[in-house]
């Protein structure tokens, strides 16, 4: 972890007098950014010219979705796996993140869950305007549920929507059941507090 700052300042005196023109340089100079925990700088260089040299634009999606869930802006991070999930509807990891994120946003909703990721989205210098259906769970049905028709029914090739059907329901009713859990507990020991004075 010491040599990192170090490794920066190296590759930073490059890009004085050079630039980037290999990918590898570039998946390196972002490898040392997130070690050190400089994940805003490390968003700015895969959003900027560096990010071009990412051959396969699906790698270059993945790490700003990754570097935005380390920044804490989950609802662009939603969105981003949205967008991955209409590309490749047959990715487990993308469901999983996604739907993760989904009940993320869903336990901590309401104006200071947005407030908290225009912050950090002012913090990493970017304003962007997110939509929420991404966040929402009405929105993850939605687009389970396009991924799915948009499958031609005799080729049936992708069941990765399928399963995330099954998977969506399943969490909903979990959190519903928590929910309904913890509302008992809740009522149940406010009962007996009372009852003890």
């Amino acid at each position: 972890r010491m040599l990192l700052p170090l490794a920066e300042r190296m590759l930073d005196k490059y890009l004085e007098t050079n630039t980037f023109s290999h990918e590898q340089q570039v998946w390196l100079y972002l490898r040392v950014l997130e070690l050190q925990g400089k994940a805003a700088e490390a968003l700015r260089a895969v959003r900027g010219e560096w990010g071009t040299l990412i051959k396969v634009a699906r790698e270059r999606k993945e790490k700003e979705v990754e570097l935005l869930q380390a920044l804490g802006r989950l609802r662009t991070v939603n969105a981003g796996y949205a967008a991955l999930l209409q590309e490749n509807p047959d990715n487990w990891a993308y469901y999983t993140a996604y739907f993760d994120g989904v009940f993320a946003c869903a336990g901590g909703s309401g104006a200071g869950g947005q407030q908290a990721e225009a912050a950090a989205a002012a913090a990493a210098g970017g304003e962007e305007e997110v939509d929420g259906a991404a966040s929402t769970l009405a929105g993850a049905a939605a687009l389970v549920e396009s991924l799915i028709s948009a499958e031609p029914r005799e080729k049936a090739g992708n069941r990765g929507p399928f399963i995330a059907r099954l998977e969506l329901v399943r969490r909903a009713v979990s959190a519903q059941q928590e929910q309904a859990g913890l509302g008992a507990g809740a009522g149940d020991g406010a009962g007996a507090g009372e009852g003890g004075d």
